[in-house]
């Protein structure tokens, strides 16, 4: 940890969680609350948290994830990334497509 960026500390980038649904809470996931950690949360293409999203005072940016009940793709906008196999996915939602794409 203290020896990233030249002596200056590593930083690392986390998804602060899917499981809102459920009641979650990212206070539970240590890595998200590290001192080290950036947390990084969803946003809906409306703007709003995800409707997956955790409650989390840990977050300190969220980024488009496409997400939405809403499953007609002609009428929002994707989050389209590289996947296996040398294709594309145009459904890479969650924290988990919020965390990279924060991560540039």
């Amino acid at each position: 940890i203290v020896q990233g960026r030249n002596g200056k500390g590593s930083i690392f980038v986390w998804a602060s969680g899917n499981g809102g649904m459920v009641n979650d809470h990212c206070g539970a996931d240590g890595y998200v609350s590290s001192i080290y950690t950036i947390a990084i949360g969803a946003a809906s293409h409306h703007g709003l948290p995800a409707f997956f999203g955790e409650p989390c005072p840990a977050i300190m940016a969220v980024t488009l994830t496409g997400s939405s009940y809403n499953y007609d793709i002609e009428s929002l906008p994707l989050v389209t990334s590289t996947n296996i196999g040398d294709g594309c996915v145009t459904h890479f939602r969650g924290t988990s497509s919020a965390a990279p794409l924060a991560s540039g």
